[in-house]
């Protein structure tokens, strides 16, 4: 297991597709529920991941203004390289320095 602060960095380019509301729920054993929305990013770099989708999960839903929501947007950010190379889903807080190359649609 790699340590997380020596992770390699790896930037990521991707347009946003879809901004969708209580796309995934938690259920605790105390009978309570949480809900996440989720951005569904296209990635457009680094080339050897081009094409593939990555699915952020926010635990706060993103502001009407927030790049996280505007469809068709193009956004730069990093994250640990380690984490998409165990799948395709990270939670908001593990992408740094997001900021928009372009605009979209906020939703």
């Amino acid at each position: 297991m790699s340590n997380p602060d020596h992770s390699d960095k790896i930037e990521i380019i991707g347009r946003v597709l879809e901004y969708s509301m209580n796309a995934l729920m938690d259920d605790f054993a105390d009978g309570k529920h949480r809900s996440h929305d989720a951005t569904i990013l296209e990635i457009l770099e680094p080339p050897a991941r081009k094409g593939e989708q990555l699915i952020i999960y926010h635990d706060q839903s993103a502001a009407n203004a927030s790049p996280w929501r505007s469809v068709g947007a193009t956004l730069r950010f990093t994250i640990d390289e380690d984490l998409i190379g165990e799948g395709v889903q990270i939670f908001s807080g593990a992408a740094r320095d997001v900021s928009t190359i372009s605009g979209g649609m906020s939703r």
